[in-house]
Formats: structure tokens, C-alpha cells, sequence
């Protein structure tokens, strides 16, 4: 499979994200089934990471930049 790449001013779309959030749910899958047992701080992460997930697809997408306001420089 060839990884596709995003330019820095586009949007990751809803499918984009069910994709991510549908591998997690494998890779989560697949520890249980070898019989992994979740830390709290593990549970936690994955929880944070498709609640999310799920609000960047409730929302329609999101921007895949970390564009910060511009600051004043000291000159």
C-alpha cells in the first residue's frame, strides 16, 4: 500500500478520519484477542484519541495544518 500524503493546507477528510478510527479499533481488537489487557492510561489514550476522531467527523473534517496566529517579533 502506498501512503498518501496531504499538503499542509488541505483538509483531512471523513473518510480519512473513519480510517484512522477504524484502525484503532482493529489494533484494539487484536491486542484483546492475544489477550492484552488495557491499562487505565491506555484505556484513557483511546478514548481520547476516537472521541476525537469522532468529533473531527461530526464536524466534516479537519485542516491538517497547526497554523498559529502570527506574533510580533522583538526586533
Amino acid at each position: 500500500m502506498t501512503p498518501r500524503t496531504v499538503n499542509s493546507s488541505a483538509l483531512l477528510g471523513v473518510a480519512d478520519l473513519q480510517l484512522v478510527l477504524g484502525a484503532l479499533d482493529s489494533l484494539g481488537v487484536a491486542l484483546a484477542d492475544h489477550g492484552h489487557e488495557w491499562t487505565v492510561g491506555e484505556r484513557e489514550i483511546y478514548d481520547q484519541a476516537t472521541a476525537t476522531l469522532n468529533g473531527a467527523i461530526s464536524f466534516g473534517g479537519c485542516r491538517t495544518d497547526n497554523q498559529q496566529p502570527e506574533t510580533k517579533k522583538n526586533l
